[in-house]
């Protein structure tokens, strides 16, 4: 919605020889629509020191892998700890360079394995099944 941002996009993408015509800005639409677009995604790629807690949750509930980088604050760790909460340790990088590689690398290669395995974990981590999550936190309050 912010031209100057758009045209600073453009921008950089053909500094790096990357025609401004293979970057498509997409719409705003209803959170719904939105989450259904997700699922033609390959990737997310969380932002650095403002990390999209919501928006990750929401992306891996439509079985899209987001990659991150934890920052030094607590907001900027939201996604790296449901990441590293359901085992995807692998989409955590701990460096600008390292988070490149990873982003270049997934969304050629790896990106089919990722979401097959984010849908498996829907059905068996406590981090998609509210009632385990429930479970599981009400047994360790007992043992408490």
């Amino acid at each position: 919605s912010n031209p100057i941002a758009k045209e600073n996009i453009y921008q950089t993408a053909m500094s790096f020889g990357i025609d401004k015509s293979r970057i498509i800005f997409s719409n705003k639409l209803p959170l719904k629509q939105h989450l259904s677009r997700q699922a033609c995604a390959n990737l997310a790629l969380d932002t650095f020191n403002f990390s999209s807690g919501t928006m990750t949750s929401l992306a891996l509930k439509n079985g899209l892998p987001t990659l991150t980088m934890p920052g030094k604050t607590f907001r900027s760790r939201l996604s790296s700890s449901i990441l590293h909460s359901i085992g995807l340790n692998q989409l955590i990088c701990e460096d600008e360079q390292q988070y490149k590689e990873k982003a270049i690398n997934l969304s050629i290669e790896q990106s089919n394995t990722l979401k097959e395995k984010i849908f498996l974990l829907q059905k068996t981590s406590p981090y998609f099944n509210s009632q385990i999550y429930c479970d599981d936190f009400e047994n360790l309050l007992k043992k408490l």
